[in-house]
């Protein structure tokens, strides 16, 4: 075998073993590239053991009946406002019990797919108070889906 050959025959392996590489990457997810259904579920999970939901109060968040025209934090039990505000920190909404502008900026007006109402949400919502952090984040969130309809539970 010629040293040319020989050459020829390492750089063919050379390219396949970089195509397998490559081929190889593609199918490998980021760590933090979590399915959103997979990262929903987590949170959900998380968040429901750590405010202690009772089953009715699960079935609520499942069936997407938590949040109605008559919800108030006056008429929703504090475990499930705090299971909010543990959901909004999980899902980066919430930063140090505060909206996460910066990312609710980003994410919104693709979500709603109207930049200038999703403006308008943002400040409408972020004027809200409660007695406590738990209410201050369910009341936040009540607002975000008065708003843009958006129900992320």
């Amino acid at each position: 075998m010629s040293a040319k050959t020989t050459f020829s025959n390492t750089k063919l392996l050379l390219i396949i073993g970089m195509v397998v590489v490559i081929i190889n990457c593609w199918k490998i997810k980021p760590i933090d590239a979590q399915d959103p259904e997979e990262r929903v579920k987590a949170i959900r999970k998380k968040c429901i053991a750590a405010n202690k939901l009772t089953d009715d109060q699960v079935k609520l968040i499942m069936d997407h009946d938590l949040f109605t025209p008559t919800t108030t934090a006056a008429n929703t039990p504090k475990n499930l406002q705090c299971y909010c505000l543990c959901y909004l920190h999980e899902a980066n909404i919430f930063q140090n019990n505060k909206p996460n502008e910066k990312f609710l900026r980003e994410v919104l007006p693709v979500m709603i797919n109207d930049k200038t109402k999703a403006e308008k949400i943002l400040e409408k919502c972020k004027k809200l108070e409660g007695k406590d952090d738990c209410e201050i984040g369910f009341n936040y969130e009540l607002c975000l889906i008065k708003e843009s309809g958006l129900y992320m539970y």
